[in-house]
């Protein structure tokens, strides 16, 4: 429907901030949080992400506008979003593998979407911002407009079927890229489109059909199902009967500027012609046996939601959470506000909890070597073990179905939960993997223990760290250089630059460091590392094998975070932060300077950049980290021991 931007430009009102305020504005988070940021570019830059989505709602928040953020929650037994994620990275696959070697870059090779959304997610917590995980059982766009019904609200969102919904105080289209347009010095302007001005410009309250509009939308979103209808209003020499003659003023002015959807135009006109029966009976004798049942049902469906009620949709799930009628049933009330009100859970941990399948998405990697995923099997197999600890014995062995890269092709692998948890210095059997309904009942200290043993981090660690943010990050940068394969001490270096890069630059706390690192001014503006991802330039021949090392990290936080969720965060709620301490084009750049330095070298060119009298606090952490001894009990410890997902 992009394409139609001539029709809904006709009714497009050029409003400011100012105007709304004191309203609400309800933020369609799913789709927004891809669209901030520069997805074109090669590489990304968390922290620049971070600040982007900060300063975006801090514009809604300083015009005394209160915004409402909406998640959409997984589809339970959808076997079709299962089929279409491997379809598409088949797909992608297939064309990297086909690529000449100098455009094998652009292809695959894109930011992680997934540290993309738990950032977005911190920022509008951290903001004191509602936000809600809609619910599996529940309709994700009826949902955003039934609230924003509720609160006489305006809509912010880059799905263009919402041109077509009726939304009290207006539609506004965020294109990616280009939300900069948003963010005016002087009022913020922002074009603003409404359901009513269509409608008249179209003549509906001349039409037989009121429904045309909804029915029209239908058809253009499913086409897998109306495909065999739609494509008869191509140019055809003897086109059917239903096909429209007449040329209302509207569509005549449109053709006449070169609408790119002339199809699309004139399937509008067929439904305005028609009335609904008549509509649905001559669509539903063009399509398949098969399909005209599903093609009955989405238009009922969609029919009976364009009389969706206003909602205050926040109060709804709180009081359903409250009596219990919310959701599943086994499921404990502490984790049923985690995922709706607070919002805190990955989207992918939300389809292994309904569906028992995950799909594993790609970061910026060495396609010669394992997929980064391999690096936290056995934090997924624990979080597995956590979420299906009620099911043990409840019939056959649970296994969850994960999709993920093997080489150059897809391959579906199941894994077991692990059920115990091993410590080679103690003397007794080892530690159960709670379930979600004992988490509860866990003392602190507990759950910090099977934190770190879940890690590989031994418990004396605990003892040499003072801070818990810091003892978060340690353990999870000791257990990223345990179980990445084939990451070096070289590697380390360059990550705790990159996080003293970006502290500096960004004057964010890292939390990597026990005691205060700071780098010597002169020399970190003579080193003139660029953190524009425009500065990483989209013709580089080759790829970005050296990446490698940090997806494995990027994975490393993202379930590790995930599992320190699970555990009721034992240090902290602000401690999982690790993705905005790191910058893919700042390790890029930092690469490519020392990349033909020896380990001493490096740790020498490290050491010359950091202050004289905190280099002694940098060196305790590195050592802290790339403890031999401490790193080989730890791939004991990560190696498990046989039938720890049976016990």
């Amino acid at each position: 429907m992009a394409g139609l931007i001539n029709i809904f430009g006709t009714n497009e009102h050029l409003s400011s901030l100012v105007e709304f305020s004191n309203c609400h504005v309800v933020v369609d988070g799913s789709n927004l949080q891809h669209l901030i940021g520069t997805q074109n570019s090669a590489l990304s830059n968390l922290p620049a992400y971070e600040e982007s989505v900060a300063n975006f709602f801090k514009h809604f928040l300083n015009a005394g506008i209160t915004p409402h953020v909406f998640f959409d929650g997984p589809s339970r037994s959808d076997s079709y979003k299962w089929g279409r994620a491997r379809e598409r990275r088949e797909e992608r696959l297939e064309r990297l593998s086909n690529a000449p070697r100098e455009t094998k870059r652009s292809v695959f090779e894109i930011p992680a979407p997934t540290a993309v959304q738990d950032i977005f997610r911190d920022v509008i917590y951290s903001l004191g911002i509602r936000s809600v995980q809609v619910s599996a059982k529940r309709d994700y766009t009826l949902e955003m407009i039934s609230h924003a019904k509720y609160h006489k609200a305006f809509l912010v969102s880059g799905n263009t079927k919402f041109f077509v919904e009726d939304i009290p105080k207006g539609f506004v289209c965020i294109i990616a890229g280009r939300h900069q347009y948003f963010e005016s010095r002087s009022q913020c302007i922002m074009k603003t489109f409404h359901y009513k001005k269509l409608t008249e410009l179209i003549g509906l309250d001349k039409s037989p059909n009121p429904y045309a509009l909804t029915m029209w939308r239908t058809a253009l979103y499913h086409r897998d199902v109306f495909g065999k209808f739609t494509e008869q209003f191509g140019k055809q020499a003897h086109p059917p009967q239903f096909y429209p003659r007449s040329r209302c003023f509207w569509m005549q002015s449109l053709l006449s500027q070169k609408c790119r959807k002339v199809t699309h135009l004139k399937l509008l006109q067929f439904f305005l012609e028609n009335k609904c029966a008549d509509a649905e009976r001559i669509v539903c004798g063009q399509l398949s046996p098969g399909d005209r049942g599903i093609a009955k049902l989405f238009f009922q469906q969609n029919i009976a939601a364009q009389l969706t009620t206003p909602d205050d949709v926040f109060e709804r799930i709180a009081n359903q959470i409250e009596s219990g009628s919310f959701c599943d049933d086994d499921l404990p009330q502490w984790f049923l506000r985690y995922l709706t009100i607070e919002c805190k859970v990955v989207p992918g941990l939300m389809d292994t909890l309904t569906d028992r399948r995950h799909y594993l998405m790609a970061l910026t990697e060495d396609f010669n070597r394992e997929s980064v995923n391999k690096t936290t099997v056995r934090l997924r197999r624990i979080i597995y073990g956590i979420l299906f600890s009620d099911r043990k014995d409840s019939g056959g062995p649970v296994e969850v179905l994960e999709l993920d890269r093997e080489g150059m092709e897809l391959r579906e692998a199941s894994l077991k939960p692990i059920r115990k948890l091993w410590n080679p210095n103690e003397q007794y059997e080892g530690h159960d993997v709670p379930g979600l309904k004992e988490m509860e009942c866990l003392p602190e200290p507990e759950r910090i223990k099977l934190f770190l043993l879940s890690l590989g981090v031994e418990e004396s660690l605990r003892q040499k760290i003072d801070s818990k943010e810091v003892l978060y990050v340690i353990a999870v940068l000791r257990y990223w250089s345990v179980a990445a394969k084939g990451v070096r001490k070289q590697d380390l270096l360059r990550i705790l630059l990159t996080a003293l890069l970006v502290e500096k630059k960004y004057s964010k706390v890292s939390n990597v460091f026990r005691k205060p690192v700071r780098l010597r001014e002169q020399e970190y503006i003579n080193l003139g590392i660029d953190f524009e991802p425009s500065s990483v330039s989209m013709l580089l021949l080759g790829t970005f094998a050296h990446m490698h090392p940090l997806a494995q990290l990027q994975n490393s936080t993202l379930f590790g975070r995930t599992l320190h969720r699970l555990l009721m965060q034992p240090l902290g709620a602000t401690s999982d932060c690790i993705e905005t301490i790191t910058s893919e084009v700042a390790f890029h750049h930092i690469y490519n300077l020392t990349n033909r330095m020896t380990e001493a070298e490096l740790e020498e060119f490290v050491l010359d950049l950091v202050h004289e009298d905190s280099r002694g606090n940098f060196i305790d952490t590195l050592n802290l980290i790339w403890d031999e001894e401490a790193r080989s009990l730890g791939e004991i410890i990560l190696s498990g021991f046989r039938g720890d997902d049976e016990l």
